[in-house]
Order: C-alpha cells, then structure tokens, then sequence
C-alpha cells in the first residue's frame, strides 16, 4: 500500500490544527493509525507549516523475542519516545505497573540521530518515568530498568509508587536513557489501587 496520501493527510492535519490555534510550530507529535499494524507520525523538532509527506514517518515496529511465536508490536516515536495517558483517574490509586521493552535503534536517520532528546538516567540501566500534567514536568516517580535489561522480550517492572496524586492527570510516561540504542518501549500498562 503506498502511504504518500496518508502521510500528506497527516501533513494538512497538522496545518488545519495550527491555524484553527490548537497548537503551534513544533508543539508535539501527530500520528494517524494506517491500519492494525502501523501508523504515520510527524517527526520531532519539525515546523507543521513546512513539513512535508516525505517527513512524516510510517512505523511499525516489532520486538525482538521471542524467537519463535508472536511478537509483541510497538507505536513509538523514534526520534521522542513518550507516551500521554489522558485524564488518568488517580483516585485511589497508589502506583503504576509498567511492562516494558526494547527495540535496536536501526535507523539510518543522519545528523537527526543527535537531535533526539535524551535525559540522564538516575540507573546506569535507564529509568522509566512519570511526570504529572506535562513532560516539561519533573518526574513524580521513577523505576530502574534494570530488570528489563537483559530480556529482549516484554518486562513487567515492579510497581511504581505514584505517592498521594489524587484526581484526574495526564501521565506523561517517558524513558531516561544515556543512548539512543536501544529504544525502550511501552507494553502495557496498569494503574494499582488501594
């Protein structure tokens, strides 16, 4: 299937929404489901009103475990790796159980590859975080991946204490990490009550 018409209506999304003032320039990642297996997601750090369809990118990327059998599928940004929860409802929940993953960074994306943003990782493993309505926010909780290090497939970290949140949020969920490879990745996630 050739994406060329998706990615250009991508594109005239992502102008519509800024002259309508949802947002502005760079204000954050549009993506547009293709089917069950892909999407199309505007690259980072990229102005909506010069962007192009050749910059949107068309993903669809895969874990690399198991060897036999089926592997989980991952929608992820390459070039900003982060994930919003809308609206999450805190209300009597203590914290949050991530499974994550990890996919080679096997992109051939030039002098983009230095542009991706990367945070120092209180673990010399990486650390998966939440931030609280924004992630220009500081974490509110962090896990070591650690346990996720050495396991190409998916990883149920343990429970993450979100502390006394109440309400409903946005949960910004990101991945602090010394290097781009590899790409630490969301498989699911779970809020824990009372």
């Amino acid at each position: 299937m050739n994406t060329l018409v998706i990615r250009q209506t991508v594109v005239d999304l992502c102008v519509e929404l800024s002259q309508r003032g949802h947002f502005s320039g760079t204000g954050g990642n549009i993506a547009l489901r293709i089917d069950a297996q892909r999407i199309a997601v505007t690259p980072s750090a990229t102005d909506y009103l010069t962007m192009t369809a050749a910059d949107v990118c068309v993903l669809r990327l895969a874990d690399l475990a198991p060897l036999e059998g089926e592997r989980a599928v991952f929608l992820v940004n390459i070039t900003n790796p982060c994930w919003i929860w809308r609206d999450a409802d805190l209300t009597s929940v203590r914290s949050l159980r991530a499974t994550v993953g990890q996919i080679p960074f096997n992109f051939q994306i030039g002098a983009d590859a230095k542009k991706i943003p990367l945070q120092k990782p209180e673990d010399a493993a990486g650390d998966f975080e939440v931030r609280l309505d924004g992630c220009d926010k500081p974490p509110i909780a962090t896990a070591s991946l650690e346990p996720a290090q050495s396991n190409y497939g998916l990883t149920a970290l343990p429970p993450i204490s979100l502390g006394d949140v109440s309400g409903k949020h946005d949960l910004c969920l990101k991945f602090a990490r010394a290097s781009v490879d590899p790409i630490w990745v969301i498989g699911g996630l779970e809020l824990i009550g009372n």
